[in-house]
């Protein structure tokens, strides 16, 4: 599951990246850079949301492990 994270992390740091090298305009930049961040948090509490832990044990060793 963590390499889920670092896959999605990666992702949204090559597309930021992209951002960065394609668009000029500072405003537009931070536009799409700040709408490839939502997604990206969307994505991450849609995963989260689906693999809830089931005991407090269970919490601890999956935030340990992110």
């Amino acid at each position: 599951m963590p390499e889920n994270y670092n896959q999605q992390y990666e992702d949204l740091e090559d597309k930021l990246r992209m951002i960065d090298l394609e668009e000029d305009n500072l405003l537009k930049k931070s536009e799409l850079s700040f709408q490839r961040v939502l997604i990206a948090i969307n994505r991450l509490q849609n995963v989260l949301t689906k693999n809830l832990v089931d005991s407090q044990a269970g919490e601890i060793l999956f935030f340990k492990e992110i």
